[in-house]
């Protein structure tokens, strides 16, 4: 019953933002991204991320959730060129890049890692 009324949510969402425009098209597809990947639905998550970034490639936020989406699947290289683009597009992000360097270091490319984590801790230095 629970996936039932989260899908008519999202169909509701998308709907809503039909007339939108781009901006609409764009929110909706994120929307409907971040509740697959809530429900671990990965596969149909990726593709909605990805619809947004045909829409809009400097969408932050799409390539952060792709980063994780991919790092749970293991896939360490597309995981680190999304956190990537991510943090470049986002250098405030400190979760992005706290991911990209922890894929680093696991690589052995410290020097790397160091970058990214002195990065994090300028902008973040509670982190």
């Amino acid at each position: 019953m629970e996936h039932a009324v989260r899908v008519s949510c999202i169909l509701l969402t998308a709907l809503l933002f039909a007339g939108c425009g781009e901006e609409g098209r764009i929110q909706g597809y994120f929307d409907r991204g971040k509740a697959f990947y809530e429900e671990r639905n990965l596969v149909n998550a990726r593709l909605e991320f990805k619809n947004v970034l045909q829409i809009d490639p400097k969408h932050a936020q799409a390539w952060f959730m792709l980063g994780q989406i991919y790092e749970q699947q293991q896939l360490w290289q597309e995981a680190l060129n999304a956190y990537g683009e991510a943090g470049r597009l986002d250098p405030g992000n400190a979760d992005a890049r706290s991911k990209k360097a922890a894929i680093l270091l696991a690589a052995g490319k410290i020097e790397e890692a160091v970058v990214e984590a002195k990065a994090v801790l300028a902008a973040a230095p509670e982190n």
